[in-house]
């Protein structure tokens, strides 16, 4: 009865943080949209669910067989899919580009601030690797005063 009760309450908190959550929403910000992923099954789950249904159909409805010749069909399907969509992903990604006007201040703000610390960040990098590669001819010039 007790964790009843429990689940009762923390259903009604989520409940309320919910609707506190639309109202600020509401104030003169949009809803965000929701990305719902789903994943994709595994192959042995495929594969198991291909025999289960081919055993269905030996008991039950003989178009279990033909669900489980299509499971069957979408493992090689899933798998070069999975491979490819990979690749253009990193072929076609390119980054969103936001407006000003389509956002309000403090995420314009908080937008710009994201940009100048990658930008700070890929130049610290290329900071270091050009000092990495002076040290390298350095020592090269070193070992070279020593031969002679």
């Amino acid at each position: 009865m007790s964790k009843a009760k429990t689940k009762a309450d923390e259903l009604a908190k989520a409940n309320e943080l919910g609707k506190a959550n639309e109202k600020e929403h509401e104030k003169g910000h949009e809803k965000t949209p929701v990305i719902t992923l789903v994943k994709v099954p595994s192959f042995t789950r495929l594969l198991l669910g291909g025999i289960a249904a081919y055993s269905l159909s030996m008991v039950m409805n003989p178009a279990f067989g033909v669900i489980a010749f299509l499971l069957i069909l979408l493992i090689p399907l899933l798998t070069i899919d999975s491979i490819f969509s990979r690749q253009f992903h990193k072929a076609y990604h390119k980054p969103v580009q936001i407006k000003k006007r389509e956002m309000s201040r403090s995420q314009y703000l908080e937008y710009r601030l994201a940009v100048a610390a990658e930008a700070a960040r890929v130049a610290e990098v290329e900071r270091l690797a050009e000092i990495a590669r002076l040290a390298e001819i350095e020592k090269k010039l070193k070992a070279k005063a020593k031969g002679k």
